[in-house]
């Protein structure tokens, strides 16, 4: 469900092209990149599991990076 949460909030932050502020060419493909991780269907079968759930932790790790990125250049 966490995922999901997440993948809903990459997806906006995606279609809209705003995190924290506008955002650029590269992060806009961060985001992209993100929200069709969450919701990419790796972690359906059994044997997959672990790859879906590196790719949750992948997507997290990108959008909180994206997160930080945006408010240490939005601060200088």
């Amino acid at each position: 469900m966490v995922s999901a949460d997440i993948g809903i909030i990459a997806l906006a932050a995606w279609v809209m092209g705003y995190l924290h502020k506008l955002a650029t060419w590269r992060e806009w493909g961060i985001l992209a990149l993100a929200a069709i991780l969450c919701f990419s269907t790796a972690d359906t079968w059994e044997v997959r599991r672990p790859i879906g759930m590196a790719g949750n932790v992948t997507v997290w790790l990108l959008l909180a990076a994206t997160s930080v990125w945006q408010r240490e250049i939005s601060i200088i």
